[in-house]
Order: C-alpha cells, then sequence, then structure tokens
C-alpha cells in the first residue's frame, strides 16, 4: 500500500494524476500487486489511417490512443476513453 501511495504522489506532483480518482487508482495500484512499468499514461496521436498503434489499449475522445493497463483516469487529460480497444 505504501509503494502506491507513493506512486500517487509522484503523479500528484508531476500533474499526471489531473481527472484520476484517487480511490479507484489505489484500488487498481494495489489489486495489481503494487505500480510498476505497467501504469503508464502514455499517449499516442490521433491514427491518420484509422488503424491504432499496436499497444494501444484504448481509444481516447479527442481521438489518441492509450496504451495505459489502469483504467482509472485512462485517457484523462483527453476527454476520457471512447472506446477499450483491449480487455484491461
Amino acid at each position: 500500500m505504501k509503494q502506491c501511495a507513493n506512486e500517487w504522489q509522484a503523479l500528484k506532483s508531476s500533474g499526471k494524476a489531473d481527472g484520476v480518482n484517487y480511490q479507484a487508482w489505489m484500488q487498481q495500484c494495489m489489486a495489481s500487486g503494487g505500480p510498476s512499468p505497467r501504469v503508464s499514461k502514455s499517449v499516442s496521436p490521433p491514427s491518420t489511417d484509422g488503424v491504432p498503434p499496436k499497444s494501444s489499449t484504448a481509444k481516447c475522445r479527442d481521438g489518441t490512443y492509450t496504451s495505459t493497463r489502469v483504467r482509472a483516469g485512462a485517457c484523462a487529460r483527453h476527454g476520457g476513453v471512447e472506446r477499450w480497444l483491449q480487455p484491461v
């Protein structure tokens, strides 16, 4: 739990936690065994050919794609999730 709390503080300090629900994030973090590289919030630019990047797990409402492995806060700065492409 302490690792998850420390990771949350780091996200909050960097501004990456904006729009992310703390309780949902902590629940997901603890359920997955703690923070890890898969807690990434990476977002890819909109696809010009209609094919999402290979590692994408969801399409954001602004047309970008995310490869996050955590549902809480996915696409938070991109209008939210339009649709999930893979189970998370």
